[in-house]
């Protein structure tokens, strides 16, 4: 004889939208942006020091802040 095992369906966590999680969010994206902004500012010197080249900063500010 087998037996019947009942199972329920598996659920799946969904994280929770917090107030506190929105404004991380809100945060790390204005930090992003600030950084692309001040790197789009920096000269061609400046760039070569850190080994950046403006084809690099044009990738970069490509990207999607998310």
């Amino acid at each position: 004889m087998s037996a019947l095992t009942l199972t329920r369906p598996v659920r799946t966590a969904r994280p929770r939208l917090t107030a506190r999680g929105l404004v991380k969010a809100v945060v790390t994206l204005d930090a992003r942006y600030r950084a692309r902004v001040q790197l789009a500012e920096l000269d061609d010197r400046m760039l070569r020091d850190m080994g950046l080249t403006r084809a690099d900063v044009a990738e970069e500010l490509r990207r999607p802040l998310v």
